[in-house]
């Protein structure tokens, strides 16, 4: 892939944090969280450094009662000159501690499978910028607190091996 100028990055970092300025913006008015990447990381990202593209940018969520429903809308940014179809780049929503473990097939094994987990297609045109929502059923019966979901952004490839682009997580809080 040709390298982009820093004037290229610095014009996309300014759409992108246009972009999650209004996302952010729409979760507070329905009373969500809304984390993102800070500014120097996506200007990393958007730059090719320290990254595999396309990546997570911005996520955002609510709260829920046991037997209740919340979502989670994930914000995908892809850099590259080349789109991403949603029948081979997926989101995958689970939730367990693999945010604190290094080894992305390890973190797999850690699953609590007391939740659902979830894959999404996530299509995306080339040098440009997706979503989607996951609508979360959080199981009746579990303890009020805070558990921590995860979503991964993979590559599924029919006939080789599937890619790991990135990786996020979010506290839920269960009330």
């Amino acid at each position: 892939m040709p390298e982009k100028s820093e004037a290229e990055v610095r014009a996309a970092a300014e759409r992108v944090v246009q972009e999650l300025d209004f996302h952010e913006a729409e979760a507070k008015a329905r009373g969500e969280r809304f984390e993102r990447l800070d500014e120097q990381t996506l200007l990393r990202k958007l730059a090719g450094d320290n990254t595999n593209s396309p990546f997570i940018n911005g996520l955002g969520w609510g709260s829920a009662t046991p037997g209740g429903t919340t979502n989670l809308s994930v914000f995908i940014q892809n850099p590259d000159p080349v789109a991403y179809s949603g029948f081979s780049l997926f989101g995958y929503l689970f939730f367990g501690p693999a945010n604190t473990i290094q080894s992305d097939d390890l973190s797999l094994t850690t699953e609590d499978t007391r939740f659902p987990h979830y894959w999404r297609g996530l299509g995306v045109p080339a040098n440009s910028s997706a979503n989607t929502t996951f609508t979360i059923v959080v199981p009746g019966g579990i303890a009020p607190g805070v558990y921590i979901g995860n979503c991964y952004l993979v590559l599924v490839r029919n006939f080789d091996t599937g890619r790991l682009f990135d990786r996020s997580a979010f506290d839920l809080t269960v009330l």
